[in-house]
């Protein structure tokens, strides 16, 4: 029971940080900054729980691959967000389980 209100916990740790990426990115829209990169950057974070960012992120992804080659540019984008941000997350978690107490 414990162990469920701890993935609970960290399970509202991650959507409450990747609302604050998202919503960062959508600020940087009007003001200065990478919103190209911040906004699927929570999105990926939100697609770890929820399935609407999911399909949101999948749409993005198509729309860089699209772009990508439009423009003749590679899209390793996708392969950056994919290997090191589940990469982080799971580190992440996985570090916060070993140094909680119970």
């Amino acid at each position: 029971m414990i162990d469920s209100i701890w993935r609970l916990i960290w399970r509202y740790i991650k959507i409450i940080s990747g609302m604050a990426v998202l919503l960062a990115g959508i600020a940087m829209i009007l003001l200065p900054g990478p919103a190209v990169i911040v906004i699927p950057m929570g999105l990926r974070i939100l697609a770890t729980e929820l399935k609407w960012a999911r399909d949101l992120l999948d749409k993005v992804k198509e729309e860089i691959v699209i772009l990508s080659n439009i423009k003749g540019l590679k899209a390793k984008i996708i392969y950056i967000y994919d290997k090191y941000l589940n990469k982080y997350l799971k580190e992440g978690y996985e570090k916060w389980i070993k140094t909680r107490r119970l």
